[in-house]
């Protein structure tokens, strides 16, 4: 069993506007709408400081809903469908258990890929 440090904010996934960057961040500015890879402070929360590797561009036409959705749950379809798989257009795919995040998601990447 993990006891993680108290106090601990849980959460990898998040999605927001940057409010301040640090003095070495180039590549992002005050006011840029991001989704969450990570963070080192936990996402669970209404503010959470991340490196910039946690960070990615998050398209003006996602809502933050969707976009602190996207990481964890279509990363791991992703990964199921085509990194271990290798999912093919025209093959069969049984998705077992499609009704959480990763379901849906991979529901949508394998219509995508036909």
């Amino acid at each position: 069993i993990v006891k993680p440090t108290l106090p601990y904010t849980p959460g990898t996934d998040g999605a927001g506007i940057i409010e301040k960057i640090g003095n070495n961040v180039t590549h992002w500015k005050e006011g840029d709408r991001v989704y969450l890879t990570g963070s080192v402070t936990g996402t669970y929360a209404e503010k959470s400081i991340c490196n910039q590797s946690h960070i990615q561009p998050l398209p003006d036409n996602v809502t933050y809903e969707q976009g602190a959705a996207i990481f964890i749950p279509y990363g791991t379809a992703y990964s199921a469908l085509f990194q271990c798989t290798s999912a093919k257009p025209n093959e069969s795919v049984l998705i077992h258990g499609a009704s959480g995040g990763v379901g849906i998601a991979a529901i949508q990447f394998a219509k995508a890929r036909g």
